[in-house]
């Protein structure tokens, strides 16, 4: 049951990411998510103890 609900919580946070990503890439008139965008989703969603730890994990997963 605990890895259910990790599964899903890792999953929510990927999708909220790439969501806020893609609005960041059509603001600024681009036609792919870069990996400057995903970072800054990643900064503006993720804050307190995670902005620790954010920017190394992103950078791991491109």
């Amino acid at each position: 049951m605990a890895m259910l609900i990790m599964d899903s919580f890792v999953n929510d946070v990927f999708d909220r990411i790439l969501t806020e990503g893609s609005r960041l890439s059509q603001y600024n008139n681009g036609d792919t998510i870069s990996s400057r965008g995903i970072q800054t989703a990643a900064r503006l969603l993720l804050h307190g103890v995670l902005s620790k730890h954010r920017h190394k994990a992103a950078k791991r997963c491109l």
